[in-house]
């Protein structure tokens, strides 16, 4: 179909945030639910060293889930962009690009990790108790991860021409199907952790499925010719420069992931390690709705700027700011006043909660403020601002968290690694902020 999602400059922008905020929210909780689903089901159903083995394997899916989510992102934008200047020529030929590039590097993926997957163990230090399992979960999803990149470089683009809900129904179906499978595989036939990733993988495939169905369905907007099918390499370069930040920003969390397994090995031991991977789980599940805010925001800047409707876009930042800091505080109350909640889902272990609880309040008593970066990234990011979402996207975890975490644990060891980040938190917001509301406040006034 040849037509342009007019509500996206058309409808007021706070029912386009009840229309498409919770689809876009939706959509990253699922994503967050996967490794969160896995963990409880291994958890429950294996032993607490699974548990660090799963928290091992975290940081590999966070790289595998930046480069597809960056992907996403970029290709999503342009072809959003392109249709609010109505350039459906553009839009099939940025489509394809996309399609062909990240069906490639999917590939090139599953080969690498063939081929150097001894070298990998030894980089991210999986220590002997959970060696074995690490290898088993991991093998078999990076084997059949192209369903997974399938999956999260189309639903991106899906959003962006204005049909979350078809986004939010197929990332669903994918979720339910995931926990449906994990209890049948880990309970029922004994598979445990290969179960566990046997599950995803086949709740993947179920995702890409419904993905083709959408595209050849007739709610589809993207008029793409299939002789655009090829790398265009200019298409490719307009593509990595608004992918970068959403990388950098993802493989930031992935890096700061095997700093903290090492140290945690190093001040702690592997039960640390469960507790961390726990922790990161459940944060990560508050950060998907925060990322969700954005998902919807972007759509409507992207479309807005390229429509040249520039007050939009500032309304739709500011509606974004208010939103999330009323979550991110509702957040922080909870999780001080009961961090266990989502803890003993995980597990029943007494001395892992006793060892949990404590470091998930320091875990989350800046999130009140930690909506800075969030929001700063993605409004750079959307007005194609390359430099500045580079720099917000890797502020908190890279420039100013590592070099904390390398020089707290020296003097208070396991509690130096939980009070870095706290710290990390409030240094990063006070400068997103200072930077960010000075050029809010100036644009367009």
């Amino acid at each position: 179909m040849n037509k342009n999602p007019k509500h996206l400059w058309q409808e007021k922008i706070w029912k386009l945030l009840a229309k498409q905020s919770a689809p876009a929210v939706v959509w990253m909780l699922v994503m967050a639910l996967y490794n969160f689903v896995d963990t409880v089901f291994v958890g429950r159903g294996v032993w607490t060293d699974a548990i660090a083995a799963v928290s091992v394997v975290m940081p590999i899916q966070m790289i595998i889930w930046a480069f597809a989510m960056a992907f996403g992102v970029g290709s999503a934008s342009i072809i959003s962009r392109r249709l609010g200047e109505n350039n459906h020529k553009e839009v099939s030929k940025t489509f394809w690009t996309f399609q062909s590039s990240n069906l490639l590097f999917a590939i090139v993926l599953s080969i690498l990790w063939l081929i150097f997957a001894k070298p990998l163990l030894t980089f991210f230090w999986a220590i002997p108790e959970i060696l074995e399992a690490w290898y088993e979960y991991l093998s078999i999803l990076l084997v059949w991860v192209v369903f997974f990149c399938f999956n999260m470089w189309n639903n991106n683009i899906i959003r962006s021409v204005g049909h979350a809900k078809s986004s939010m129904i197929i990332m669903l179906s994918s979720a339910i199907s995931n926990v449906i499978l994990d209890w049948l595989f880990i309970f029922k036939f004994k598979m445990w952790i290969a179960g566990a990733a046997r599950a995803t993988v086949l709740s993947w495939i179920i995702g890409t499925i419904m993905v083709l169905i959408y595209y050849f369905g007739k709610n589809n907007i993207i008029k793409a010719k299939i002789s655009d099918f090829k790398i265009k390499f200019k298409k490719l370069k307009e593509i990595l420069s608004i992918w970068i930040s959403s990388l950098a920003r993802q493989s930031a969390a992935s890096v700061t992931t095997i700093l903290v397994n090492n140290l945690l090995w190093i001040y702690g031991w592997s039960l640390a390690i469960a507790a961390y991977g726990i922790i990161n789980r459940a944060v990560t599940v508050f950060f998907m709705p925060m990322f969700g805010v954005i998902q919807w925001m972007q759509p409507i800047i992207w479309y807005n700027h390229g429509a040249w409707f520039k007050q939009r876009v500032k309304k739709v930042t500011i509606l974004a700011v208010k939103v999330l800091t009323i979550f991110t505080t509702i957040v922080f109350a909870i999780n001080i006043t009961m961090p266990w909640i989502l803890i003993n889902i995980f597990s029943k272990d007494i001395e892992l909660i006793a060892l949990a609880v404590p470091a998930m309040r320091l875990m989350v008593l800046m999130f009140p403020i930690i909506w800075f970066q969030v929001v700063a990234s993605g409004f750079y990011q959307s007005l194609w601002k390359a430099k500045e979402a580079f720099w917000f996207a890797i502020i908190r975890q890279v420039v100013i968290l590592i070099p904390i975490l390398m020089i707290l644990p020296k003097f208070f060891g396991l509690n130096g690694i939980r009070y870095s980040f706290p710290l990390s938190d409030f240094l990063a917001a006070v400068i997103i902020f200072v930077v960010f509301y000075k050029d809010l406040k100036k644009c367009w006034a």
